[in-house]
């Protein structure tokens, strides 16, 4: 093991393990039966030893349980909602490898995956390693198709602010205490120590997004270095987040308060907004917070000398602002 001064893994450049480390794969499903088939089917290519390789799926309580091949241990857990974190930790408490793997079910990784994202939090604990996602219509793919052959042939758009993000902190190399934000939990690893020493996910985000940026922050706050590393590449059945088809808006609720987004009946923005200010209750650094939020605040009527206002009284007048927001 090797300690690190600050954020610097470059010192480990062209270093390898001594020994390949054990390590546990997490997959979170729910009802993605066949996206899950074909990251598996992934993850069974793996350069990666085998027999140091374990594979957790866990099923975030799906209509139907999904089927998984021999050898990989299946957890399940009931349907009380959009239970990400609390599957990924499940996962854990079942995880025997040295470096955790955390892995989405339609995110499948090419062979090369695991030895090259494992191999920093082996060398350094304190390494957060995030891998690069890439996106891809898979639509009439065998779900046993190499990624790395048909991804290229069948790839869409990658989100640019995250592109621009590592390139300008080196792969971050040169975090801060905002680089959370390029920490993606569909593709990343840390050592069980890391793990163990930040307590795991907050289980109360129970609502899309936000608890890899959560946990993310508290990793780094407690000394952990982030290292993105685009050797280590996994393709993402269907497009990003900012170009999927909207479903119809509904108002959510986070730690308690209900807000509505202006979305014209698309519900990307609502449920960016409830990562948005479940983040903003839980990261105290500056910038976290979007320029506004809904609020209902106590403000004097001044369009009427007989209102409130005339007597020394106020009124609840309730705003609902909709700021811009990068998704992963």
């Amino acid at each position: 093991m090797i300690a690190l001064t600050g954020n610097d893994w470059s010192v480990l450049a062209g270093v390898e393990p001594e020994h390949p480390p054990t390590v546990s794969v997490i997959v979170a499903h729910y009802d993605q039966q066949g996206e899950l088939d074909r990251t598996l089917a992934a993850l069974a290519r793996q350069t990666h030893p085998t027999p140091l390789t374990q594979v957790i799926v866990v099923d975030d309580g799906s209509p139907v349980a999904p089927r998984v091949p021999a050898g990989v241990l299946l957890l399940l857990q009931a349907d009380r909602g959009f239970r990400l974190a609390a599957a990924r930790n499940l996962g854990a408490s079942r995880a025997t490898g040295e470096v955790l793997v955390f892995l989405d079910a339609d995110t499948a990784p090419e062979p090369g995956y695991l030895a090259a994202l494992t191999r920093l939090p082996a060398l350094a604990p304190d390494v957060l390693a995030v891998g690069r996602r890439r996106h891809a219509d898979f639509a009439g793919e065998p779900v046993d198709a190499p990624v790395e052959l048909v991804g290229p042939r069948h790839e869409l758009p990658s989100p640019a602010w995250l592109t621009e993000a590592y390139e300008q902190s080196s792969d971050l190399l040169h975090s801060d205490d905002r680089s959370y934000r390029y920490v993606i939990g569909a593709v990343m690893a840390c050592s069980r120590t890391l793990y163990d020493a930040t307590g795991g996910f907050d289980e109360t985000f129970t609502t899309y997004g936000g608890e890899d940026w959560e946990w993310a922050h508290r990793a780094w706050s407690a000394g952990a270095a982030f290292a993105h590393v685009p050797a280590a590449t996994a393709w993402h059945d269907g497009p990003e987040w900012a170009f999927r088809p909207p479903a119809p808006a509904t108002a959510q609720s986070a730690e308690g308060t209900e807000f509505v987004a202006m979305a014209a009946g698309d519900d990307r923005l609502v449920r960016k907004n409830a990562e948005t200010l479940a983040l903003a209750l839980r990261i105290p650094v500056a910038g976290s917070r979007p320029p506004a939020l809904r609020f209902d605040a106590p403000l004097p009527f001044s369009d009427s000398a007989t209102g409130p206002a005339a007597s020394g009284g106020t009124t609840t007048t309730t705003a609902t602002i909709t700021p811009a927001a990068t998704a992963t």
